[in-house]
């Protein structure tokens, strides 16, 4: 089943929804997990009349339960039909200015004519509004009269969709930021038109806002100053969902800071049962998530809402092989973002938000030269394993040269 086709922050909130229903974490849901799914979405009002309206099948819905199964694509595109409701303020917009829309008895029914096994061409067979459509509406609703303006929203939302199935599709680029492997040939050009979910989502896009951006906007000297002059928004246990004593661990916690804003995220790290170290609350019933999932998250929402640079503040559990393990996480997936010791040490003076714009900084403790316990005839080895942690650790300290300062910008203590 293809991924649904929204903004990054709604796949989130989808991910987020889904992992709440799915209570045996199989990956599909099942029977009561229907009613758990819609209380997580905050639609617990919605009736069995219309959910079997957007399955298009009343086989697939006893007593509100399910018969059958739904996947995660599944139920992402049931929640946003869903949403499609004729009664919706949104929706009768859309239909005031889609005249395809118009001409179809339901904007959602054009999702669910044809059956629960509709989902994955359910988008082509919605109703869509042109870009002509689109300006009426900004004039006549926004009171937007520069048509450029209107124009310029609609193109760069289908520039935004094309760049995010880009990023989707895996495709390479090179240091110059060159799309490799024909991609773009693949993917061609957007559909110059919008959904109704396209409509939703560029109505609440930031190119949207009433807020002129450009007017609130920071000068460009505000971020020439080292990095340790500036107070930094910070997330504190940023992996759990919930409370910081037996809550869940998750990846996709880490996308929805970042997106937010936040700049400086606490990573905690402690070894893995199978080699791979793992994020967990340590001394507490949290769960666990391994770190390189988290390490996709990061990579994939840490700029998405900002330039500024993503300060990754790890607390290190683990013992010299996952640590070694961990830096060589942390290279692979951020490559040349990561910003790396020698580099910290060298600009240590001329660090700023600045110059740092679209980097990784990892900012840590190095382990105390500390004797080691045991029988003395041992103890030459020990102190060179305690000694070699040592460097391990401080190999992960990337933004050495500011390590204090950064730390005294935090919004609370360690």
């Amino acid at each position: 089943w293809p991924q649904p086709q929204v903004s990054t922050s709604e796949l989130q909130w989808l991910r987020a929804v889904f992992e709440a229903a799915d209570s045996n974490r199989s990956g599909v849901l099942e029977r009561s997990d229907l009613r758990t799914l819609l209380n997580a979405a905050n639609m617990a009002g919605v009736g069995r009349e219309a959910l079997e309206e957007a399955l298009g099948s009343k086989r697939v819905v006893r007593g509100m339960r399910l018969v059958g199964q739904l996947n995660f694509a599944q139920a992402a595109q049931l929640l946003l039909t869903l949403q499609m409701s004729r009664a919706d303020e949104v929706a009768a917009l859309f239909r005031k200015y889609c005249a395809e829309a118009r001409q179809t008895r339901s904007v959602a029914s054009a999702a669910t004519s044809r059956g629960a096994g509709s989902f994955a061409s359910a988008d082509s067979a919605q109703p869509r509004m042109t870009l002509e459509e689109w300006a009426a509406f900004q004039r006549e609703e926004q009171g937007e009269e520069s048509e450029e303006r209107a124009r310029a929203l609609f193109e760069g939302y289908h520039h935004e969709l094309r760049e995010q199935q880009l990023r989707r599709d895996g495709a390479a680029r090179d240091s110059t930021g060159a799309v490799l492997g024909g991609a773009l040939a693949r993917i061609g050009a957007p559909d110059p038109s919008l959904s109704l979910a396209d409509f939703r989502q560029l109505l609440l896009h930031a190119t949207n806002t009433a807020v002129d951006q450009r007017a609130t906007a920071a000068e460009a000297h505000v971020f020439a100053h080292p990095l340790s002059h500036y107070w930094i928004s910070c997330s504190h246990n940023s992996y759990l969902v919930g409370d910081q004593l037996t809550s869940r661990a998750s990846a996709d916690m880490y996308r929805r800071v970042l997106l937010e804003g936040c700049r400086c995220i606490e990573v905690d790290l402690a070894d893995g049962a199978d080699g791979e170290p793992e994020v967990t609350h340590v001394h507490a019933l949290t769960s666990r998530v391994k770190f390189i999932d988290v390490l996709r998250a990061i990579d994939e929402a840490a700029f998405e809402t900002s330039p500024l640079p993503v300060i990754i503040s790890v607390e290190m559990h683990c013992g010299p092989e996952q640590q070694r393990r961990c830096s060589d996480l942390m290279r692979s997936v951020f490559g040349a973002k990561l910003l790396l010791p020698d580099e910290a040490y060298r600009y240590a003076a001329t660090l700023t938000p600045e110059s740092l714009a679209g980097r990784v900084l990892i900012k840590g403790k190095p382990e105390r030269e500390v004797a080691p316990r045991g029988p003395k005839s041992g103890g030459s080895s020990s102190a060179e394993a305690v000694s070699g942690a040592s460097r391990l650790r401080s190999s992960l300290v990337a933004f050495a040269g500011c390590r204090g300062s950064v730390a005294e910008a935090r919004h609370e203590p360690q």
